[in-house]
């Protein structure tokens, strides 16, 4: 008689010490405390961490000073007006979304007409994916075609009461005439 066993996956192997170390150089005028708070409070900071622990499952160990530098350099770069990065992540994770799609209908096809549920289930985080995707497709062409800014001229009316919007010290009045406000 055969016995199998099921070997589990190995433990992740402990990040070296450099790994979650930030590289900090103390500023002039400012205490340690103060730039531990500013550094624990930053979104670059927190965001680099975040990124760095989830980077690990497909790329290793990732140093965080490393990652902070990145990160503040695509922040600089958009800050500058270059949404290169942007674009480059809004389309691929749109072509991701695709996928996921297309691979998630493909199983729901196989499930219809044997398990119901499976192929309800499938198809229904299928078009989630699918949304997602359009969703990401429109933020995508926010960013490279914004949408130019509309200024509307707009007029209030109501019994016995005429709001203008526009020149300020200008009044209409009931005949038509201009006529200016306190003369």
């Amino acid at each position: 008689m055969t016995s199998t066993t099921k070997r589990k996956s190995p433990a992740p192997a402990p990040a070296p010490a450099k790994a979650n170390v930030l590289t900090v150089t103390q500023e002039e005028g400012k205490s340690q405390e103060r730039q531990k708070a500013e550094l624990g409070l930053s979104s670059t900071v927190a965001n680099a961490v975040t990124s760095s622990n989830f980077a690990q499952g497909s790329f290793g160990v990732v140093e965080l000073s490393e990652a902070v530098g990145v990160m503040r350099e695509k922040i600089a770069r958009v800050k500058a007006g270059d949404l290169s990065d942007v674009e480059a992540t809004l389309t691929a994770q749109a072509a991701t979304l695709d996928t996921v799609f297309n691979e998630l209908a493909r199983r729901a096809a196989l499930n219809m007409g044997e398990h119901l549920s499976a192929t309800e289930t499938y198809l229904r985080l299928a078009l989630k994916a699918q949304a997602q995707c359009r969703a990401t497709l429109e933020t995508l062409a926010e960013v490279k075609y914004p949408k130019a800014a509309t200024f509307v001229r707009q007029q209030n009316v109501a019994y016995q009461q005429q709001v203008n919007n526009g020149d300020d010290n200008a009044t209409i009045t009931r005949a038509g005439t201009r006529g200016r406000e306190g003369g």
